[in-house]
């Protein structure tokens, strides 16, 4: 790793008595992300920076608590946080394609699942962009297409396609059954989306494919318009039910940081 050891205590005031100590600590951790957005433990932390790790553990708490880092209390390890990814919107040029790679690479850790931008191409989404955290992303590459209705991402546009989502709903006509649990009673499908609405983030529990499940939030533009879905998907083995609202936040996080190219967007040919 390529952090240096923090200034010792005392040093850094007898150089400048305008630094503060502790925002230099807290910098020196985040620095220590800086070669990738890997997850790191505390005791791997307080090694890098030469703090003391009880030290290093309030230092840590207070960032998480700031959103700059991420605390999985399951691993008691952390990971870039949303905040991060906001700060990292603004200095990256928001029509370079791998710059938003970067930024889903990071969210991919954060939620340990396959994620994907997904546009709505009339009455199906298409996935334009997939970033697989471990190799194992279900078969959906760039420009699979499925009815609009049967994903997460698919419901998470609709939701917020006009203010009436029963219109938005009659305005599909026929819901074509994908799976046994593929929503295709109308009245169903509009009071879900009510609940998208609601909660900020959309389901699909086995409906696109009896071997997926995801969560899916809205992505807006510069101009607050919904224009892609920024969908988490995984088997129901890897994506235990429970763990649905806690990754749904995850994304909500960082689809307001992702800024996404014009290009994307398009049609395909």
């Amino acid at each position: 790793m390529s952090v240096e050891p923090v200034v010792p205590a005392g040093q850094a005031a007898r150089t400048d008595p305008n630094t503060v100590q502790s925002v230099l600590r807290a910098a020196a951790l985040l620095d220590c992300f800086a070669d990738g957005p890997d997850e790191k433990g505390l005791s791997e932390l307080a090694r890098a920076t030469g703090l003391s790790v009880s030290t290093a553990h309030r230092l840590l708490r207070t960032l998480a608590q700031a959103g700059l880092l991420w605390h999985d209390g399951s691993t008691e390890r952390y990971l870039p946080g949303p905040g991060l990814l906001r700060l990292s919107r603004a200095l990256l040029d928001r029509d370079d394609l791998a710059s938003v790679r970067e930024l889903l690479a990071a969210v991919a850790l954060q939620v340990r699942l396959s994620v994907r931008v997904v546009v709505r191409r009339g009455d199906e989404v298409e996935t334009v962009l997939v970033v697989d955290v471990d190799g194992t992303s279900p078969d959906a590459g760039p420009g699979e297409r499925s009815p609009v209705h049967s994903t997460a991402a698919g419901k998470a546009l609709l939701a917020y396609a006009s203010e009436s989502v029963r219109e938005t709903v009659e305005a599909l006509g026929t819901l074509r059954a994908l799976t046994p649990e593929t929503v295709t009673d109308p009245d169903a499908l509009a009071d879900e989306l009510e609940r998208v609405r609601t909660r900020a983030y959309a389901v699909a529990d086995r409906e696109e494919r009896p071997d997926l499940r995801a969560v899916a939030v809205p992505v807006r533009s510069a101009d607050g318009d919904v224009v892609a879905a920024l969908e988490a998907v995984g088997t129901p083995e890897r994506f235990d039910v429970a763990d649905i609202a806690r990754r749904g936040r995850l994304l909500a996080a960082a689809a307001g940081a992702l800024g996404l190219p014009a290009s994307l967007l398009e049609p395909t040919p």
